[in-house]
């Protein structure tokens, strides 16, 4: 199964591996909140735009959720409106569920 992600200010590209994205901004990623936003975006659109199935796969979403909840909340949403059929927010470090 393909990944596809969009580094910061570069153009989009995919890979067997999965990068995953700090929530708070990450000097190491080289990105901001809103460029990050736009990466996930522009992911699932260059995926969408292949013809591919795309199921947003939140990890650490939970965390996220409490470092920042409305922040959290928009990277779901910018999935949903690029075009995302499922986003799947998970409970990586199993926080939330009983």
């Amino acid at each position: 199964m393909p990944i596809s992600w969009r580094w910061s200010r570069r153009g989009s590209g995919s890979d067997h591996r999965w990068k995953e994205l700090g929530w708070a901004g990450d000097p190491v990623l080289e990105t901001t909140l809103e460029e990050n936003l736009a990466m996930i975006a522009e992911s699932i659109m260059f995926l969408k735009s292949k013809g591919i199935r795309v199921l947003f796969d939140a990890e650490h979403y939970f965390d996220g959720y409490k470092a920042n909840p409305g922040y959290a909340l928009e990277t779901a949403v910018a999935a949903e409106k690029a075009g995302a059929e499922c986003v799947v927010l998970c409970d990586t470090q199993r926080r939330v569920a009983p």
